[in-house]
């Protein structure tokens, strides 16, 4: 760590480097909110306001750091923090979200746990040209990825299960985004759930046994791409395939079904 930056704008050089020679020493951060450390690896926070807070921070790093019981966020990138790298992070039992990254670019998001945060595991809001990569999300007590208002963003071969509400949800104009490999699994509400949100593309990736939907899409969300998923739904609800409430045609003949029953299939889709 290179230096602590509090809200007032103060510093405070000589906390970081007790953080970095002794991460237990964290707590002692003035108001219990650490605002800014470079190059932030193996910190363990625990019961501060929020773990980490970036607002306008570049090309820096949080690796191999855990954020817990955090009266707010676990981890918080915000106004125009750019080519960030968050790797490894563990973000649990936070108030809020588990990570939150706001109006950044370029960010990597890769190999993070979040569970059993309030709200979601990660949040993207307008935020653009990020990559989410094997991060595992859930359960939370909301969803386990949720883009708002968030386009161009790349969401590859994460893990989003037994969230209360939805696995990824995309909502408000999250627009040419790219989900691909991505699992979701046994969540409460839908598996992903597309509202007001056009030109994404989802493939690849594996939506079973949620409980009311796989995959739900409503609003004026069109010219959407949902193609070569698998899709296994529920024992509960066994037509629980996809779910067009848009009024606008989409094609959903290109996925798998777990059957080959042409009959079948077509039950599966409203």
């Amino acid at each position: 760590a290179e230096v602590v930056v509090y809200d007032d704008g103060s510093e405070d050089r000589g906390l970081a480097a007790a953080i970095a020679a002794a991460p237990e020493t964290r707590d002692a951060a003035r108001s219990g909110k650490l605002v800014y450390v470079r190059g932030a690896e193996n910190l363990g926070v625990m019961g501060a306001y929020e773990g980490v807070q970036w607002v306008n921070v570049d090309l820096s790093t949080i690796t191999g750091d855990s954020f817990s019981s955090c009266g707010d966020n676990g981890i918080n990138i915000l106004n125009g923090s750019d080519t960030n790298t968050l790797t490894s992070n563990t973000a649990t039992f936070n108030s809020v979200y588990g990570i939150y990254l706001e109006a950044g670019s370029n960010n990597a998001v890769t190999s993070n746990m979040t569970l059993s945060n309030s709200f979601s595991g990660i949040l993207l809001y307008s935020a653009s040209n990020n990559t989410l990569t094997t991060n595992t999300s859930g359960p939370n007590g909301n969803h386990g990825i949720y883009l708002w208002s968030s386009s161009n963003n790349t969401v590859t071969a994460n893990q989003t299960g037994s969230n209360v509400n939805h696995g990824i949800y995309l909502y408000s104009n999250s627009s040419d985004n790219v989900l691909t490999r991505n699992t979701a699994i046994s969540n409460s509400q839908y598996g992903i759930y597309l509202s007001w949100s056009s030109n994404n593309t989802f493939a690849l990736n594996d939506v079973r046994l949620n409980t009311k939907y796989q995959i739900y899409i409503d609003g004026t969300s069109l010219s959407d791409t949902v193609q070569k998923n698998n899709i296994v739904t529920s024992g509960t609800n066994p037509d629980s395939g996809v779910f067009n409430n848009t009024g606008s045609a989409f094609d959903f003949t290109r996925n798998y079904w777990n059957t080959t029953d042409s009959l079948a299939i077509r039950n599966k889709i409203y």
